[in-house]
């Protein structure tokens, strides 16, 4: 893990309308943190996040869950809607 990049990003309740791509190239990430926002859909990039093993979409009025969600859960990641 990087020292610049830390493994868990809490963005809980900052009102985002979308994931900031920067985060694509967040290579140390394991668990991403999104409750409470604005979110209403998810971007593709995220399920290239491979390392990626929780992510926290609950409390978002996603307009519908993206196919690769449950791809990411087979893979382990922990998903909690």
């Amino acid at each position: 893990m990087s020292a610049d990049q830390p493994d868990s990003l809490y963005l809980d309740h900052q009102r985002p309308t979308s994931v900031p791509e920067a985060l694509a190239n967040h290579t140390a990430l394991r668990r991403l943190h999104l409750w409470g926002n604005a979110l209403a859909s998810l971007p593709d990039w995220l399920w290239d996040v491979r390392q990626l093993e929780r992510l926290d979409l609950r409390w978002n009025p996603l307009d519908r869950e993206p196919r690769w969600l449950a791809d990411m859960e087979r893979r382990g990641c922990t998903v909690w809607r």
